[in-house]
């Protein structure tokens, strides 16, 4: 029976025949541009490889590829012919950072080796190089009394793919000869572009599977795609010749709140606007604590996304834990940690193991019979059943010190097994296991403040990670007090004399961790509050140094206009709508006017800092997107709010437009602002919002919004008037 894949594969072939047998300028236009000739996506000779897939006149493509790579290179360490050993090569310094601090690897000597292979999670990320979980990893291996000994040669690394890196990670550490394998991996996983875009007619494919059967057929093309890349995998791990365990990590689903939560791909019909009219009264039911009415709206709301979005899900689960329902509760946020990871190719998204990839994995493991150790059985137990989160969790999947020793000491023991000893119980073997000093966890709760800070997380989580550092080590408070400054500060990082004191206190993690977000500095709202608030105890005045830094930084200035979409406003680094908007990208040599943000919600939010005291004047350039203007609806426009309050209506259409907006005087405040922008909501139906989605698959090679965009903004600024006399 052919899938759905085998049918696009089909349909891309024919309109690839007709496109290649074209004559003609304007003849078979519509099959060029749909087999992806006109967008520059595809060869002929990418005719040739979709026959093959379809296996017609010729041998289709084998699904499982193994990994074979030169033996001189391990990482960045290359072979040194005289000792036999690997040594950190110069020209990779600028990956130096990624890895294990580890000059040299010697050759293979009497002990027990064992490769231990990771991304950052096994990297011990926010603690290394101070504290490592395969230091940790050796340590209890040791105390377990392997015979002859035993050494954990660390080749974990930062931004290791799952696809690709870790095969070839894999078949290059056969040179260094080890006894056994332990690889931590598994959250790096969600398919990158380059991947979508080889073979070159993916996006074809894609584009084609999209108009045929919408998002869910879309998504269960590539988590077909994610299956064939774990047979590639656990065929690599079954050829090593040696005892293999895997740790499969686990997701912070307590705390980590998703990052397009907000997000619906295109549905059938109108049903992106019943489903955005029922999370709004999702929405005003959970403000009342109205917790039927709460269910029954998120009910609808996944009845329409069918769990393509994790909005309706994470309102279930919210429901399922004021009842107590720990499990049905855990099993939706599993289900919205998921939803967007096989169709929402365009937005930033944290690393995590999804449930595709982990089912997949477990089947081909025990097929191999390859030992696993699984994070999410562990805490499960650990907790008592309750959801991973702040305990075990720094941020989405970087674990603290104790969920680092915590799995440690189970692969130790799980390890010990398949080499044919017993390692003892799991509580002697954390009780051996080493923790880092209070500073260094003081200095990995701050980074982890900063870090969840810029991934768009809450007041709480980020303050919870300043509050802790404080309590551990009352020493960095400068530290905090230092960044504080730094952050607010709209001059370039470089140029600022608080990153010369932070560099001065030559702490290796803040220098790792903290200072590597880039040259500019956000308002940063969440976070700066967060610090001061935390420090407020030893700092008496930081709230009203903060507020003062704003002003001086940020505040208004009589008849000066300020762009409220110049990047230091943007709520986070990581924000989808900014980042998805490329507000810090390169302006285009266009005649047309500059897009600088996509109106992917109902509503956008924007914040200015004012003191209150004189008339602000707000100027808006946007056009409508896929809001119908055509229904038999009242003429289209944005309600424009400021704290809250109504100030006016800007009318628009699909043509671009000035709407200039005087902000009473009585709704401002000292400080922050906030305005919010609801866009009419009226929207084209989802089969033609489809059809648009695919050709700009195609037309960015793979990399594409799959949701609606309510309106572009080219700009929109805040401009306080002159001095008035207020006698």
């Amino acid at each position: 029976m052919a899938t759905i894949e085998d049918e696009a594969l089909e349909a891309v072939a024919r309109n690839m025949v007709a496109a290649l047998g074209a004559r003609g300028e304007t003849q078979h236009t519509g099959a060029r541009r749909r087999a992806g000739f006109d967008h520059g996506l595809l060869e002929h000779d990418d005719l040739r490889w979709v026959m093959r897939a379809l296996g017609v006149g010729a041998e289709a493509p084998a699904d499982v590829e193994l990994v074979s790579v030169e033996s001189d290179w391990v990482g960045i360490w290359r072979r040194r012919e005289a000792s036999g050993g690997f040594e950190r090569a110069p020209e990779r310094a600028g990956e130096w950072h990624l890895w294990a601090d580890v000059a040299e690897i010697p050759a293979k000597g009497r002990r027990t080796r064992v490769a231990y292979i990771g991304e950052s999670t096994a990297r011990g990320y926010f603690y290394d190089p101070a504290f490592t979980p395969a230091r940790a990893l050796e340590q209890m291996l040791a105390h377990a009394g392997l015979p002859g000994g035993v050494e954990v040669v660390d080749l974990a690394r930062s931004d290791l793919a799952f696809e690709g890196d870790l095969s070839r990670l894999l078949a290059s550490a056969r040179a260094l000869q080890p006894d056994a394998y332990v690889v931590f991996a598994g959250n790096n996983r969600k398919l990158p572009l380059s991947s979508l875009k080889s073979p070159p007619s993916r996006p074809a494919v894609l584009a084609e599977v999209l108009r045929r059967g919408g998002v869910q057929k879309l998504r269960s093309l590539v988590d077909s795609w994610r299956e064939r890349e774990v047979a590639n995998i656990v065929a690599t791990l079954a050829g090593l010749g040696r005892p293999v365990l895997v740790i499969l990590p686990e997701f912070n689903l307590g705390d980590w709140r998703n990052e397009a939560s907000g997000d619906v791909p295109w549905l059938p019909g109108d049903a992106n606007q019943r489903w955005f009219e029922a999370r709004a009264r999702a929405s005003a039911a959970l403000e009342r604590g109205d917790m039927r009415a709460l269910e029954s709206c998120a009910a609808q709301m996944l009845g329409l996304d069918q769990g393509s979005a994790s909005a309706g899900l994470e309102l279930l689960a919210e429901c399922a834990r004021r009842r107590g329902e720990e499990a049905e509760r855990r099993a939706y946020i599993e289900r919205a940690r998921d939803a967007h990871m096989s169709w929402d190719f365009a937005s930033p998204e944290t690393p995590r193991l999804d449930a595709v990839t982990k089912a997949a994995l477990v089947r081909g493991l025990d097929a191999a019979g390859i030992a696993t150790v699984d994070c999410a059985e562990i805490f499960a137990d650990h907790l008592d059943g309750q959801a991973p989160d702040r305990r075990l969790f720094l941020d989405y999947c970087h674990l603290t010190s104790e969920g680092l020793r915590l799995v440690m000491a189970h692969a130790a023991g799980a390890l010990a097994r398949a080499l044919g000893h017993d390692a003892g119980p799991t509580d002697a073997l954390l009780a051996v296991a080493p923790t880092p000093a209070p500073a260094v966890e003081a200095e990995a709760r701050f980074a982890a403040a900063i870090h969840n800070a810029h991934w768009g997380q809450g007041f709480d989580i980020v303050h919870h990670h300043c509050a802790r550092a404080v309590e551990l080590a009352v020493e960095l408070v400068p530290v905090l007090e230092a960044y504080l400054d730094l952050a607010t500060t709209r001059t370039p990082n470089w140029m600022c004399r608080s990153m010369d004191r932070l560099l001065r206190m030559g702490r290796p993690a803040l220098v790792k961790y903290v200072l590597g977000y880039g040259a500019v500095s956000l308002l940063d709202a969440t976070l700066t509050d967060a610090i001061a608030e935390a420090i407020v105890g030893e700092r008496p005045a930081a709230r009203a140094h903060l507020h003062a830094l704003r002003a001086r930084e940020y505040g208004l200035e009589p008849g000066v206009r300020e762009d409220l979409l110049a990047l230091q406003y943007a709520p986070s680094f990581m924000d989808r709508e900014w980042a998805r908007s490329g507000v810090a990208g390169a302006v285009e040599a266009s005649l047309r006017p500059v897009v600088k943000f996509h109106a992917h919600a109902p509503v956008s939010r924007f914040v200015f800092v004012c003191d209150g005291r004189e008339r602000v004047e707000l100027e808006l350039v946007a056009r409508l997107v896929d809001v119908d203007v055509d229904v038999d609806s009242p003429e289209p426009a944005a309600e424009i709010f400021v704290n809250g309050v109504r100030q006016a209506q800007a009318v628009l259409s699909h043509d671009w437009s000035v709407s200039t907006i005087a902000v009473a005087r009585e709704v401002l405040t000292d400080g922050l602002n906030v305005i919010e922008l609801r866009w009419p909501t009226w929207l084209i139906t989802g089969e033609r919002g489809v059809e648009r989605a695919a050709d700009k698959l195609l037309q960015a090679r793979g990399s594409t919004r799959l949701i609606p965009t309510y309106a572009m903004i080219h700009s929109l600024t805040a401009t306080m008037s002159e001095t008035e006399n207020h006698a």
